[in-house]
């Protein structure tokens, strides 16, 4: 867990300032084994308004993470 903020504060604040709004976003996250709460792209649009690029659950397979980087880049 990040200490201070959680990663959805910080995607919030990301996407809410003009110089970060454009910046592509993958969330990794370990929330669901910590709280047992599963988010989806579409649950984080509901709530804040704006998506991640992507949203990766840990434990995290390299290849997934890999694959979702090259997918971004290759835009």
């Amino acid at each position: 867990m990040m200490p201070g903020q959680s990663g959805f504060d910080v995607f919030y604040i990301l996407r809410k300032e003009k110089l970060t709004e454009n910046i592509p976003v993958v969330m990794l996250t370990g929330v669901a084994d910590k709280a047992g709460l599963r988010f989806f792209k579409d649950d984080m649009k509901k709530f804040y308004g704006f998506e991640p690029v992507e949203y990766i659950e840990k434990p995290l397979n390299p290849s997934v993470l890999i694959e979702t980087v090259k997918k971004i880049f290759n835009k």
